[in-house]
């Protein structure tokens, strides 16, 4: 299975979350969107490339030590455009989200399981369980 894991949040590096995002999958594609809408007020901007950048090497460091294939992209533009365009062009089977409480997450959720290319899933950290929306 193909997993595509957007990098929205500092909060990706989680052992919990990377492990419970990879799981079944044989290949991993993480993305980067560095999103450069004025309104943009979540995930990573122009200003914050490096601490992106440091996040995702971190990922695909801990999944390459689970013995899985990682790849990873950059991509300029708006966020839920990027995550679904990546996507299809890739033929993700999954996209695996780190669940959060805001409006940005939200939004990005709800643009993504109007797709029908592709399965969007949750996943929560905070000792909650993983939950599978589509």
């Amino acid at each position: 299975m193909k997993v595509l894991i957007p990098i929205l949040s500092k909060k990706e590096d989680s052992e919990e979350f990377i492990k419970k995002a990879s799981a079944k999958a044989r290949e991993i594609m993480l993305l980067l969107v560095i999103d450069t809408s004025p309104s943009m007020t979540s995930g990573f901007t122009a200003a914050e490339i490096a601490q992106g950048q440091k996040v995702m090497d971190s990922v695909r460091e801990r999944i390459g030590k689970m013995r899985k294939s990682c790849d990873t992209l950059l991509k300029w533009g708006d966020t839920k455009t990027s995550i679904d365009h990546t996507a299809k062009l890739r033929k993700a089977d999954s996209v695996v989200l780190l669940r959060e409480d805001s409006q940005f997450f939200s939004e990005i959720v709800e643009f993504l399981k109007k797709q029908k290319a592709y399965r969007v899933r949750t996943v929560e950290v905070r000792g909650a369980e993983e939950s599978a929306e589509e």
